[in-house]
This record gives C-alpha cells, structure tokens and sequence, in this order.
C-alpha cells in the first residue's frame, strides 16, 4: 500500500535533517540503490566501495532524471524542493500526478544539470547509527 502524499511542510523538515546530515560530511558520493515498485533508494557515501551512510528512500515516484551515480559539494545545502515556475515547467513536461513534491540534488559535476525525482514522500535513515 502506498502512504499518502506528505505535506509541503513536513518535506521541508525531512530535507532539513538531510541536508544537516550531508552538510556535516567532507563529501559524498551517491547512486542508485534501488528503484522497485515506485520506490527510490539513494545511498550516500565517502566512497561508492563503501556501504551508504546515509539512505534516502522516496515512496510513489512519478518520474526522476538523474545519472545513476554523482559526487555532491557538502558545503552548501545540495537537496531541495523544486517550487514556482521551474516545478510548473516540470509538471507540465512530465504530467505530473497531484500530490507530488519534485526533489532536487545538485551535482558537483555539473550544478546546471540537477537531479529531480518527483515523488508522494521521502524519508532517508543513516544505516550506521541504526547498526548494533
């Protein structure tokens, strides 16, 4: 079953401990965990040879444009969400569902080329402060 669509407010706050997470690390490179049944799992990592320490799962994708690795600059906030006329020049593109926030990561790589994925919500986990 798929949980409802989060509230604007609500995928502020997730951003803001994501982004405090990253922020507070020397870099990260990310990629695709997984992407199954609408589901989006993005690992960051100091090194793609190590596990992730940081998840960050988005539930209800509706659509996502983005490589399948990419480096992120931590010293300023790199994941936000899309709002005013570039969310409404996306939507238009891609016929987005209501109820979906656009995400965006910014890549080191080229910060003009943004990673969007369009989903209901987003949650994230950090594996090793749940390891025991």
């Amino acid at each position: 079953m798929i949980p409802p669509a989060m509230e604007r407010a609500e995928a502020l706050s997730v951003i803001g401990h994501i982004n405090a997470f990253i922020q507070s690390q020397p870099w990260l490179d990310f990629d695709v965990v997984e992407y199954r049944h609408a589901r989006l799992v993005v690992g960051g990592a100091l090194s793609s040879s190590y596990s992730p320490d940081i998840e960050i799962e988005f539930r209800d994708v509706f659509f996502m444009s983005l490589p399948m690795a990419w480096h992120t600059d931590t010293s300023t906030p790199p994941l936000s969400l899309v709002e005013g006329d570039e969310a409404r020049e996306l939507n238009l593109r891609f016929h987005a569902e209501q109820g979906h926030h656009i995400f965006q990561f910014l890549s080191e790589e080229d910060p003009r080329m943004p990673c969007h994925v369009c989903a209901a919500s987003i949650k994230f986990r950090i594996p090793k402060q749940t390891q025991d």
